[in-house]
């Protein structure tokens, strides 16, 4: 109002410090405070400062108070903003049951300007202290019904709230089982309601793995194998020419692998056997590349009942990609060599599907080493066809030692550059073993 002053202002504050004793003899006064959001610059910042103050002293104005404060949260002024952000900590410590609505209103205002955001975060650490519960109740309140900017932004500031890695609010947690359950439900909603990224999804998963809530109970990885599932769109039906979709399988595998471990993402080796393999030679080198990096790295940790069943399909596309032709570029060598660590890999842990598969004899110690079934036409063909791609597998391996050689000349001190020598070195090595166990299968 146009009579407000400063010096009123000022006069309306002394006589409410002076009547804490008997707060509702001032009434009048915190109500001039309310009215003074409508002065000019330095009486809106006086009464910015001062309504938090004695907030406390007046519940049955607690709403117009709040909505006055709010009010001056969005002047036009900058000065008049900050205070008033300022405020909206100071008036919860008092009054704590406040803290969660002013929780949602600093969440709203995550994506203002540098400035005001260092004092938002400041206010938020305040009210942190006062009841963390409400604070992340707030937040995953405000995930769930913003805006995707808005969202992105309460995202980012939950994860530097939990500190993933083990920082003080992680060991809160581990110690309140409260503010555990708070945590657990919320982050679950993010996860389970598609409101995070892929990346997101990661930390979500590390963060709760951390917790003994969720360590306890048996349905977590169950569940969230689900939901990597479902991100990867498993039930659709496979796309070659769909490099998004290819990009994201493979993202979501290696994903799921690094959180949840391999022995909890079998769908996804599922899918790539009955429904990647069979198209496989129709998706583009770069894609086709991509996925079969990405299954060999998993094929070493396969357990024995998904290789058994995976093997079969495996083993028909294996047995007609042995033969190349003596003209084959460097990018069907490739797929060569992937092709025979992959048989390598799958092979050695489904040793009995194997041997009454193709014929081939790899020892277990097992009473099953000494029955076989009549297939001796099918191991016949498969040893004329190995025959006739170890030539090109030769081919390969000199091609891939005269790459490492070139490549201990290049610049030996850049990290990339011992990065690439190191996995030509290593797929070299991992095709000559492939190579070593076939020669001793076949002897058999």
């Amino acid at each position: 109002m146009a009579t407000h002053t400063i010096t009123q202002v000022y006069e309306a504050a002394a006589k409410l410090a002076d009547a804490k004793d008997n707060p509702i003899s001032e009434l009048p006064s915190y109500q001039f405070l309310l009215e003074a959001k409508e002065g000019d610059i330095g009486v809106k910042t006086l009464a910015a400062q001062n309504i938090p103050r004695f907030f406390h002293l007046f519940p049955s104005l607690s709403e117009k108070a709040l909505n006055a404060q709010l009010d001056l949260c969005e002047d036009d002024e900058l000065q008049i903003r900050l205070h008033a952000i300022r405020g909206l900590a100071q008036l919860c410590q008092e009054s704590p049951t406040h803290v969660r609505r002013m929780a949602c209103v600093l969440c709203q205002l995550l994506t203002t300007a540098k400035i005001e955001l260092q004092v938002v975060k400041q206010a938020f650490r305040l009210l942190f202290n006062i009841d963390s519960k409400a604070c992340y109740s707030a937040i995953f309140e405000q995930i769930a019904d913003t805006q995707d900017d808005l969202r992105a932004n309460n995202i980012e500031y939950f994860f530097g709230q939990v500190d993933i890695k083990g920082g003080r609010s992680l060991q809160e947690m581990e110690k309140d089982a409260e503010l555990q359950t708070v945590i657990v439900e919320g982050t679950k909603k993010l996860v389970l309601d598609n409101l995070v990224n892929l990346n997101q999804l990661a930390l979500c998963l590390r963060l709760l793995s951390r917790l003994p809530a969720v360590k306890n109970d048996p349905t977590f990885v169950p569940t969230m194998s689900k939901v990597f599932s479902t991100r990867a769109h498993l039930d659709a039906e496979f796309q070659p020419a769909d490099s998004e979709a290819i990009k994201n399988y493979c993202q979501c595998l290696a994903m799921g692998v690094k959180t949840l471990k391999l022995a909890n993402m079998g769908d996804f080796v599922v899918h790539f056997a009955t429904k990647i393999l069979p198209v496989l030679d129709s998706v583009g080198e770069a894609d086709r590349t991509g996925i079969l990096k990405q299954i060999i790295k998993c094929s070493s940790a396969f357990s024995s009942e998904l290789a058994h069943q995976v093997f079969p399909q495996y083993f028909e596309f294996f047995k007609e990609h042995l033969l190349l032709d003596e003209k084959a570029g460097a990018e069907e060598l490739f797929q060569l060599e992937c092709y025979t660590i992959l048989f390598h890999n799958i092979a050695a842990k489904s040793r009995s599907t194997v041997k009454n598969t193709c014929g081939l004899f790899l020892k277990s110690g097992q009473p099953t080493d000494y029955v076989t079934e009549d297939i001796g036409a099918v191991k016949d063909d498969l040893v004329e066809r190995f025959k006739a791609s170890m030539a090109m597998l030769a081919k390969l391996k000199a091609i891939k030692k005269k790459e490492t050689e070139v490549a201990l000349k290049v610049d030996a001190k850049e990290k990339e550059d011992k990065k690439q020598k190191g996995n030509a070195i290593n797929l070299a090595t991992q095709v000559e073993e492939s190579i070593h166990t076939f020669n001793s299968c076949l002897r058999h």
